[in-house]
């Protein structure tokens, strides 16, 4: 969504390909599940019907894709760490990921 409204700000690529949106308002082409449905109406948009509804809500999902990635970083560390401990000889030969 964000690299669309970056580099599309009209929608007129999302358009093209996805007719369904051709007729809603450009401020609402990469997101037209939060446009009013005086807007949906207005381009013959029924969410659910004629254009999906989301899949998964995007601030939870990324939300969680985070939390994931930072017990994946934290538990590396911690491995690292008692490797460390366990072979001391080998200390300087191991990369420090801090």
């Amino acid at each position: 969504m964000l690299q669309g409204e970056k580099f599309d700000p009209e929608g007129l690529y999302v358009k093209r390909v996805v007719p369904e949106l051709a007729e809603l308002e450009a401020r609402y082409t990469h997101r037209p599940f939060s446009a009013p449905s005086a807007a949906l109406s207005a381009a013959g948009i029924a969410l659910g019907m004629t254009y999906p509804t989301p899949i998964i809500e995007r601030a939870f999902a990324r939300d969680r894709a985070l939390a994931t990635f930072q017990e994946i970083r934290n538990a590396t560390q911690r491995s690292l760490q008692s490797h460390r401990r366990r072979y001391k000889c080998v200390v300087g030969l191991l990369p420090d990921y801090r």
